[in-house]
């Protein structure tokens, strides 16, 4: 008897498992269970901006948000007809740096600051935030560029020098130009170009070459008090000229001026990935011309100050400082948004943290009455790089 009970025992239990897997089963063919599985890539991007009377600089997260369009009706309710895209910026960290003035980021993603008032420059973190290091420069350090090779080229405006410094840290050489610099900027090839003001009518723009540190004047018709300098993709020189209201292109290669553009007085310039020229001007203007000189269009910029600075970002999106930071649409001048960066906000920069590895699971859990199948997501950051 116990043998047989056992038997008995041992078949209910084969039963209840046989009945387990056709339930199963049946649930896969009722619901059609599947599962897929896509990794996809998010972006925060980061302006980061010199706010030189706070004397920090400003990490700016910008997101986009869709926000609903409300209308009233006849009857007095109101309604969603819509949404708009809108775009928010948060300070996310403030870096102490005394009176800063220019920024840039680096090919390693690091972001420098000048220090005007330290006769300093800092190394920031992207990602941290915090402060690498501090070099000491020359006197009165304000406008600051970075080559392809990781170098970071400093102008010393109360002096006649300008300092270049190494990703891996130190002074390279400090440069004497013979006359007060302005601004620099780099070629395609790596070498460094500044504007200076001169004793004479006339200015004089100073090539120096990357590799040999040899200092040479290829333009030889610079006016006078030539200031902001940028260099486009084609390598020509554009150079601003707040004294006469002008702006000039030259080719780098021969001098040769190829175009003066007559405008209000240009506070700063710079370029877009297609070689378009942005100038900001101190008539409440951003303007962009083509690479040829002629202008595109003009958008209006709202000003709590003098306008102080233009950079365009990777999404070739236009950046301007002018007591307040605002984006512009770059391809139809439309402003997008203003943003709060600090009491007197100046140089500006851009960095990208990508958020990668992001899988997105989608398990169909059955199928409506139209045949549409019912997807049920899971999201699972794998990693995350710069």
């Amino acid at each position: 008897m116990k043998l047989f009970s056992k038997i008995k025992l041992k078949s209910k239990i084969i039963w209840i498992i046989l009945l387990l897997v056709l339930l199963i089963i049946a649930v896969f063919i009722k619901y059609n269970f599947n599962i897929h599985a896509d990794v996809m890539a998010t972006t925060k991007n980061y302006v980061w901006v010199a706010d030189t009377q706070g004397n920090v600089v400003n990490k700016i997260e910008i997101t986009n948000k869709t926000v609903p369009v409300m209308t009233q009706l006849p009857n007095g309710s109101v309604h969603q007809t819509g949404t708009t895209n809108s775009s928010v910026g948060t300070i996310v960290k403030s870096v102490r740096v005394n009176y800063p003035i220019g920024v840039v980021v680096d090919t390693f993603g690091n972001v420098w600051a000048t220090s005007e008032t330290s006769n300093a420059v800092v190394e920031i973190d992207s990602n941290t935030a915090n402060i690498i290091k501090t070099y000491a420069v020359g006197r009165t350090p304000t406008n600051i560029t970075a080559d392809k090779f990781g170098n970071v080229w400093v102008i010393n405006s109360g002096e006649t020098t300008i300092t270049k410094l190494s990703h891996s840290g130190g002074v390279v050489q400090t440069y004497d130009v013979g006359s007060k610099p302005n601004d620099v900027a780099i070629d395609s090839v790596g070498n460094a170009w500044v504007t200076r003001n001169t004793l004479v009518a006339r200015g004089a723009i100073t090539k120096i070459d990357h590799q040999t540190g040899a200092q040479t004047e290829p333009i030889a018709q610079v006016w006078r008090a030539p200031t902001d300098i940028v260099i486009d993709k084609f390598d020509n020189i554009w150079v601003t000229n707040p004294r006469d209201d002008q702006v000039y292109k030259y080719n780098g290669a021969t001098g040769a001026q190829m175009k003066v553009i007559n405008l209000g007085q240009p506070s700063d310039i710079a370029t877009d990935s297609a070689g378009n020229i942005w100038i900001l001007v101190d008539d409440y203007t951003v303007s962009k011309y083509n690479n040829n000189g002629d202008k595109v269009f003009s958008s209006s910029v709202s000003m709590t100050t003098i306008p102080a600075a233009i950079a365009v970002d990777n999404s070739d999106n236009v950046w301007t400082t002018s007591g307040v930071l605002a984006q512009f649409n770059g391809a139809n001048g439309a402003k997008i948004s203003e943003y709060s960066a600090g009491t007197y906000p100046y140089g500006i920069a851009f960095t990208y943290e990508t958020i990668s590895n992001t899988r997105i699971i989608r398990v169909i859990i059955g199928w409506d009455e139209n045949g549409q199948s019912k997807t049920q997501e899971f999201k699972s950051i794998l990693s995350s790089i710069k």
